[in-house]
């Protein structure tokens, strides 16, 4: 992958055509650069990083990115929560049985399905392990950092461990 790319300093815009290829972008007054491409808007803050793929097409990071829906601001929040009613489970359902299991197995799944992840590089880190693909090429080292953090938090909560991911999770773990 042979990206390029550009940070938005509020002042270099004729740099920024050159690097967008077309003219169909402005700044505001709070110094944003507002694209407009292929229908698409693109709000690039003054200091951000804008990625240009071999395509043409320009892009943010997908650190900078979020899916609809995805973002939790208090990640600690929720996880609290089902700590919590793990906790009240095993104090209501304090000898083994069927319910007891069945109630702990549904608290892994919500563990898993609820797992807050900040930004869409997490997402796809999340989404490589359950996959067992090893992402090795990234826009930024920031885009880099946040997938391995969703890499990992996927290992934290996935009972049915690809090897392949779990392998390379535990050499990620080892290294930081």
């Amino acid at each position: 992958m042979n990206n390029k790319k550009i940070e938005w300093t509020g002042s270099n815009q004729i740099e920024m055509s050159e690097f967008i290829g077309h003219e169909d972008f402005w700044h505001n007054a709070r110094g944003e650069l507002l694209i407009m491409q292929e229908g698409e808007n693109i709000v690039l803050p003054k200091g951000g990083i804008l990625v240009k793929h071999n395509s043409g097409k320009v892009y943010l990071p997908l650190s900078k990115t979020k899916y609809d829906n995805e973002y939790y601001s208090n990640e600690s929040e929720l996880s609290n929560a089902l700590v919590l009613i793990e906790e009240r489970i095993n104090q209501r359902l304090n000898i083994p049985s069927g319910d007891r299991t069945a109630a702990l197995q549904a608290i892994c799944l919500l563990k898993f399905w609820t797992m807050p992840l900040q930004n869409s590089a997490e997402s796809l880190g999340f989404s490589d392990y359950l996959g067992g693909f090893i992402r090795k090429e990234f826009d930024t080292d920031e885009c880099e950092s946040s997938w391995k953090i969703g890499f990992l938090k996927a290992h934290e909560v996935d009972d049915n461990k690809c090897p392949e991911s779990a392998e390379y999770a535990d050499k990620l773990l080892t290294s930081i």
